[in-house]
């Protein structure tokens, strides 16, 4: 829900899935997996599960079992009962499985350079390694260049699998990542905003305390008030893990002038 709701804030659009013909199942099977449908398969898919997200995850399970891809399989695959994320997740070869896991916790846009920093792949070729995620089923490229998951509900996914102490053990290094390519990275404000964001969420209150407050006026500055206000509860929260009065009634200060101007402005 977290990761939904961040794209459902973001610049990007979210779009809403519908069912796919029988006809446009048929094709898609052929084209992208390489799988021949018969009209009894496809008139059952277009009924049972018709979205595109949900046809990629059965799909890639028919291929990743080696099964026929018939009605009789399809319906085992529903009676198992597991939703399409969980599907599409299961028939990734491990590899896939763990740089899923660890490339979870970024917002997206993904630079790839972030991601071949959280893979530790630093050394490798940059257009091989874009090479491989255009081909993998689980991401897919942004017209800006960057990366995102081939959907909103198969990052939640992978997001939720992670314990506590490897989510935010994955924060920190995504945080270390976006320090060490802040200087070749595009739009720099949102990639402050996004380091805060891991920050927080690795729990270094200190570093969040020092970047929040006045970040958060920066995008104040730029009316972009919900950023603002979300920078400022971190830096109310970071205040008290810390102690630090000062920064706790600086901070509350700050939310009464924003939440007022979001009002003025709504």
């Amino acid at each position: 829900a977290e990761i939904r709701e961040r794209i459902q804030n973001s610049n990007y659009s979210l779009l809403t899935l519908h069912g796919m013909k029988s006809h446009e199942i048929q094709e898609m099977g052929k084209r992208r997996f390489g799988l021949s449908l018969g009209n009894t398969t496809t008139t059952f898919l277009e009924e049972a599960a018709g979205d595109p997200f949900s046809l990629m995850a059965y799909f890639n399970t028919l291929r990743y079992k080696d099964l026929a891809p018939s009605v009789e399989n399809i319906e085992r695959l529903l009676e198992e009962g597991k939703d399409p994320a969980a599907l599409a997740f299961d028939s990734l070869p491990d590899l896939w499985k763990i740089w899923a896991e660890e490339i979870s916790v970024l917002n997206p846009p993904f630079p790839i350079q972030v991601i071949a920093c959280m893979l530790d792949q630093q050394a490798a070729d940059m257009t091989l390694m874009m090479n491989r995620l255009q081909e993998s089923s689980i991401f897919r490229r942004l017209p800006g260049g960057g990366y995102t998951f081939a959907h909103p509900l198969l990052h939640e996914y992978c997001s939720r699998r992670l314990s506590a102490g490897v989510a935010i053990a994955l924060n920190a290094r995504a945080a270390d990542c976006l320090e060490i390519l802040m200087h070749r990275l595009p739009v720099r404000l949102h990639v402050l905003l996004s380091l805060v964001r891991h920050y927080f969420n690795a729990q270094d209150y200190a570093k969040v305390a020092e970047l929040s407050l006045e970040l958060g006026v920066r995008f104040y500055h730029r009316d972009d008030y919900e950023s603002a206000l979300l920078l400022t509860e971190w830096a109310i929260t970071s205040a008290e893990h810390l102690s630090d009065d000062f920064l706790l009634t600086a901070s509350k200060e700050q939310r009464e002038l924003i939440r007022q101007k979001a009002g003025e402005a709504a």
